[in-house]
């Protein structure tokens, strides 16, 4: 052997990553820290063993700057977030030392929260988002801007009953979010081809901020044009197989496609009119020539949450684009409608078994027990969002009174046992997560089932909530839904403002648009946050009336 090949192999001058899984680490690989089960793991068909739990404090400074979260006196907190009186990043970042407190707090605070209950979300938080941050100054701001307000919502100490408005962002949030935007105008004036993926992060993140605060026509705005600019994206890809972009960005995009397929979903059920703009079945899918669904038992949820978000995707087109036949005869419905809803209702019940073959073998696998409540809690929100889709599936074309109007309804039921099992954070917390979680089900319960008791509980839940998921606040929705219960029944209830005799004999046998559309001019005027939201939840909430021909309880 040569003496050039006995050169002694030297190690890069960099700190060595400490927050991989255990079993990379024993195999001195890198982790790509993917939450539950990291991927490099799961493709290697080893047996991923977790995260040692983040250890907080006074944590020994290494080459970055020490960040000291300072106390304020605006501020009322109602939950102590971290007990953190320290912290040094372990990498330098550029800006001050206030925007490193905020990289900090989205570190162990925000992500968690926007990520919700969903194992994908966490991941394009932690992994996508944060990565990209470290490289781009202008993904860097707007992150920092997204962490500011999500800790103006969690600690700003607002009157008991109102929601977290616009009024109640503070001036450094705004600047900081202000600057951003200038930076991404920027950013796109003045590179010949930028990034893709940079100007869809953005967008998400903007639309976070936006939600977060209440202004949703904002978000939604920015919603649109980032489901503009991924269309255009995935068009390219198709038609330019050799680009710079096919080559470049598909594997990036795939988190960003994911998560904007979820709030493409978002906006659709915030406004029932509306249709997803994204479609990501074919023809072949949608006629049952090919499955959604095309195995017996999930290898991870990572993929058990693929499965179900293009189930749901195309579950809300197929409701929306055929809402003019929801009052259509059985015999005369065409037949691609019910084509299509065969296969949906066949492949709702094939994701569910899919997803119990999972559920038991991680119950009989010993090695995978240390991650059974993490897996278990986002494998029950995956099943509520699953059964609430499946629902609205069964319950039209052809009408099935049923679904929502049996008593007792153990359908609603199961749904309100899968919410209660979840351990959410503490309900008198406010909180935002961008992902669809428990509001917008706990809603179409409230606003659309017979059993009282499945009603009833489910407006219970949403009351003790203070949780604002996407676009829809759970105190809002609890305000709007009093109110119409108030048209409905002319009741004592006290909201304000009074409704008049007029409007109650206007709603007295059902909610017609007359009504609402009093009703909104009347709550427009003294609504405390969120008010261009409250044309839309009323909206859900009168249609659901109309559409399935109940009695609000």
């Amino acid at each position: 052997m040569s003496a050039q090949t006995l050169v002694k192999r030297t190690r890069a001058s960099v700190p060595r990553a400490k927050t991989g899984c255990s079993t990379c680490k024993v195999r001195h690989v890198k982790c790509g820290e993917e939450r539950p089960e990291c991927r490099r793991c799961v493709d290697s068909g080893r047996s991923c063993d977790g995260y040692e739990a983040r250890r907080y404090g006074h944590v020994k400074p290494q080459c970055g700057r020490s960040i000291v979260i300072p106390t304020t006196t605006r501020v009322a907190c109602p939950t102590p977030l971290a007990a953190i009186t320290s912290y040094s990043i372990p990498f330098k970042i550029p800006g001050s030392q206030k925007d490193r407190q905020k990289l900090h707090y989205f570190c162990v605070q925000a992500a968690s929260d926007l990520s919700g209950n969903l194992c994908s979300g966490s991941d394009f938080w932690s992994n996508t988002v944060l990565r990209c941050s470290h490289e781009e100054p202008v993904v860097r701001h707007a992150l920092i801007a997204l962490s500011s307000i999500h800790l103006d919502l969690v600690t700003t100490d607002c009157p008991e009953g109102q929601g977290f408005g616009s009024e109640l962002t503070s001036v450094e949030s705004l600047l900081q979010y202000n600057k951003a935007i200038r930076q991404l105008r920027t950013y796109l004036s003045s590179r010949e081809r930028p990034s893709v993926k940079v100007a869809l992060i953005c967008c998400a993140l903007f639309y976070c901020f936006e939600s977060t605060r209440g202004e949703y026509d904002s978000a939604l705005g920015h919603l649109q044009n980032g489901l503009s600019i991924l269309r255009d994206a995935m068009a390219r890809r198709k038609s330019e197989a050799h680009t710079i972009e096919s080559k470049d960005e598909p594997e990036d995009l795939q988190s960003l496609e994911q998560f904007f397929i979820r709030l493409d979903l978002q906006a659709t059920v915030f406004d029932e009119g509306r249709v997803p703009l994204l479609e990501f079945t074919s023809l072949d899918e949608r006629t049952g020539i090919k499955p959604i669904v095309a195995t017996d038992i999930f290898q991870n949820l990572y993929e058990a949450q693929l499965a179900l978000d293009k189930l749901r995707n195309q579950a809300w087109r197929f409701c929306t684009i055929n809402a003019p036949l929801k009052h259509v005869q059985p015999e005369e419905l065409p037949a691609h409608v019910v084509q299509e809803k065969k296969q949906l209702v066949s492949q709702f019940k094939h994701w569910s078994s899919a997803l119990e073959a999972l559920w038991h073998q991680q119950d009989s696998d010993s090695c995978q027990r240390s991650q059974s409540l993490t897996f278990q809690e986002s494998a029950t929100m995956l099943k509520v969002l699953h059964r609430s889709a499946q629902m609205l599936i069964l319950a039209n074309f052809p009408h099935d009174y049923s679904i929502f109007g049996s008593t007792p309804n153990e359908r609603g039921r199961e749904i309100i046992s899968l919410i209660e099992s979840l351990r959410l954070t503490d309900p008198s917390r406010r909180t935002y997560s961008c992902e669809v979680g428990i509001i917008a089900p706990l809603s179409m319960l409230g606003s659309s089932c017979q059993d009282p008791q499945v009603c009833g509980k489910a407006m219970m839940l949403l009351a003790a909530s203070k949780r604002r998921e996407g676009l829809v606040d759970a105190q809002m929705v609890v305000r709007i839904a009093r109110r119409i219960l108030m048209l409905r029944t002319g009741g004592q209830v006290d909201v304000t403002p009074p409704v008049d005799e007029p409007v109650r004999q206007t709603a007295d046998t059902v909610i017609d648009d007359m009504a609402m559309k009093l009703w909104v001019s009347e709550s427009m005027d003294h609504a405390q946050d969120g008010s261009c939201a409250v044309p839309r939840i009323a909206k859900m909430f009168g249609s659901a009336v109309k559409l399935f021909n109940l009695n609000l309880r």
